[in-house]
């Protein structure tokens, strides 16, 4: 049976990504690089700005709402990606851990942390680790839900004399796994975590991803490369020592590599729809 994956469901994968989106990146950057600071003739940077401001439409009040709203929804987006990943649940119940012995710092960890008074902190702290455990809960619950979900055996029908298989998957199994996926991320939202540290759970996932993929290349490399004047067995060798490297990657991320790909997909073009909304 094909794993299950519900929390890419309802997204559209868009234009093509490639190498995380940096071409489209690089593009941006090398046009404005191109752009001049100053107009020529334009001496005054006063008169510069206040015409450039001129040439733009002042947003309605209806406008700005429908900006706020459209860049809440693709930062929704992100969390969903970014915390329905096993990687990331693990690292936040640790991250939970690591604030309740004072190893991390939680003003530096939530929203407006750094505002909040030592008394207040201390609550937080408490509350803080006690929302990571309830995530674990259900952490734990998921994995086996998903362990039964694998196990299932399509179920063999009777019809007229006739023997057939349905291959269809078990509705209500997945349905309680889209339930346990929404607790998960309500809990994460409690946490009220800042921008600043989903956005480094994010990069830890883009870093991870082009090392698993710089390792295929590897291997396809050694099969180019090496395929005249060395061995079958010489070069399968070679392929297989990076092939238990993803393998290892692949166990610590808790998943395969064509889905982190996904992931990664639909991750970027959540934060660059939020930079256009910008």
């Amino acid at each position: 049976m094909k794993d299950y994956y519900d929390y890419f469901d309802g997204y559209t994968e868009g234009k093509d990504t490639r190498m995380f989106g940096t071409e489209a990146w690089d593009e941006t950057i090398e046009a404005e690089e191109r752009t001049p600071v100053f107009v020529e003739g334009e001496k005054d940077p006063i008169r510069l700005y206040l015409k450039e401001m001129g040439a733009v439409p002042l947003l309605t009040k209806e406008g700005e709402v429908e900006i706020a709203r459209k860049i809440e929804e693709e930062r929704e987006k992100v969390v969903r990606v970014v915390f329905s990943l096993p990687f990331t649940l693990r690292k936040i119940i640790t991250l939970g851990r690591m604030v309740r012995s004072g190893e991390a710092p939680l003003a530096e960890i939530i929203q407006n942390g750094e505002e909040e008074t030592e008394e207040h902190l201390l609550l937080e702290r408490k509350r803080f680790f006690e929302v990571t455990e309830k995530i674990n809960g259900l952490y734990q619950k998921r994995k086996g839900y998903l362990k039964r979900l694998k196990e299932t055996t399509p179920i063999t029908l009777v019809k007229g004399g006739s023997r057939k298989r349905d291959i269809s998957p078990p509705y209500a199994l997945i349905k309680v796994l889209e339930e346990n996926r929404d607790q998960i991320l309500e809990k994460v939202r409690d946490l009220r975590l800042k921008e600043d540290v989903i956005t480094t759970f994010s990069e830890e996932l883009k870093r991870l991803i082009l090392h698993i993929d710089e390792l295929h290349r590897k291997i396809a490399n050694i099969r180019k490369r090496k395929r005249v004047r060395y061995s079958k067995s010489e070069i399968e060798k070679e392929c297989e020592r990076y092939r238990k490297e993803i393998e290892k990657k692949e166990s610590v991320f808790g998943m395969k590599f064509v889905e982190m790909r996904k992931a990664l997909r639909v991750l970027v073009q959540g934060e660059r729809e939020v930079l256009e909304a910008k």
